[in-house]
């Protein structure tokens, strides 16, 4: 797209209003994306707030098939904050109407169109308002108000997730599950294959954060099968659709007879 005013007199119109953009060496730094947030499928969004950010923590922003868009770009292609300050759609207009520093900063801060940011961390993505946002980042405002969408890491699913990518090898192994599984670190909750003499197949849905008790238990039950004697007669009292799901500790002993039978052994064949 052709703009009235070329990167260079964009340039300088930028040093007329701030003498420091010669001292800014973020211009060359890549415009991010928030997809490319590490591990952000493991942030979820906590709330909307309004409150006042510094522009200078904007990394990145969001914006669909313009600027930093990667559609139809090489694999490698990156974009940078001198191309934003090039391709800003509406500088053309601020160069031909606001004629002073004030009516600029006046400009930035107008509300009748939302500025809008993702939050994570110290780090901010424009999602709305990129226009006026990047000129407070080049004309280093001290604060601007904005809409901010914060999205909080979830330590806890993190670690839950990390922990069970680890069993993951052995329980493909144990044939608990498939050859191509793909683990979805979204959900909480993993259905394991369990097999027998028949070679019939059920399908188990356990808390994923009980695998490491499933490999363990079932260990101990190919060598002593006897121990799991008692949870077995123990879980004959429950209807055999209330065994498939197991979500909480006390439900743990219901996996005795199906890691019996996972282990073909004879004891499988009394508890049913």
């Amino acid at each position: 797209m052709a703009y009235r005013y070329s990167h260079q007199q964009r340039i300088d119109w930028i040093k007329l209003h701030n003498p420091n953009y010669p001292n800014q060496h973020w211009h060359s730094d890549i415009v991010y994306r928030p997809d490319e947030i590490l591990h952000k499928e493991f942030f979820y969004r906590k709330r909307t707030v309004k409150k006042k950010i510094n522009p200078a923590n904007i990394c990145g922003i969001e914006y669909a098939y313009s600027y930093n868009c990667p559609a139809y770009k090489a694999k490698d292609w990156t974009y940078h904050w001198d191309d934003l300050l090039r391709d800003l759609k509406r500088l053309d207009w601020v160069i031909d109407n606001l004629v002073d520093l004030d009516q600029i900063i006046d400009h930035i801060h107008f509300n009748e169109e939302e500025k809008t940011v993702e939050q994570y961390g110290d780090h901010f993505f424009t999602t709305g308002g990129q226009h006026r946002l990047c000129l407070a980042k080049y004309l280093e405002l001290d604060e601007v108000e904005v809409n901010v969408e914060e999205y909080i890491f979830d330590r806890e699913r993190f670690q839950r997730e990390k922990r069970f990518e680890r069993y993951i090898p052995k329980f493909i192994e144990e044939g608990f599950l498939g050859q191509w599984y793909e683990n979805n670190p979204r959900v909480d909750f993993v259905g394991i294959d369990v097999k027998g003499f028949d070679n019939k197949k059920d399908t188990v849905f356990i808390k994923k954060k009980f695998a490491g008790y499933v490999l363990d238990r079932m260990s101990e039950l190919r060598r002593f099968s006897y121990r799991g004697i008692s949870n077995s007669i123990k879980s004959m009292k429950i209807e055999s659709n209330k065994r498939n799901s197991i979500v909480s500790d006390q439900e743990l002993y219901l996996l005795d007879t199906l890691l019996l039978r996972h282990n073909r052994s004879i004891l499988s064949k009394i508890f049913i």
